[in-house]
C-alpha cells in the first residue's frame, strides 16, 4: 500500500486540529501535515452521525409532546 505523502514537504504524519474560520459560524477541523501544517482537507467539527442523532432525539421528544393529552 502506497504512503500518504505531503504535497508541499513529502512529510507523512498528519494531525486533525481545531480551524476557527471568520467568515462563518459553523466549526470545522482541519486535517493537516504534522511536520509543516500544510491543510489537507477540511470537515465539520461535528460528525454527521452525531448530528442526526441528535436531531433524531429533539424530534422523538416532539413526537412524545405531541402524544399527551
Amino acid at each position: 500500500m502506497a504512503t500518504s505523502k505531503c504535497p508541499k514537504c513529502d512529510g507523512s504524519s498528519f494531525e486533525i486540529v481545531p480551524a476557527h474560520i471568520t467568515a462563518g459560524s459553523e466549526q470545522f477541523r482541519f486535517i493537516q501535515c504534522s511536520d509543516c501544517g500544510v491543510v489537507i482537507s477540511a470537515m465539520p467539527a461535528e460528525h454527521l452521525a452525531s448530528q442526526l442523532v441528535k436531531a433524531l432525539a429533539i424530534l422523538e421528544d416532539q413526537i412524545k409532546n405531541l402524544r399527551r393529552p
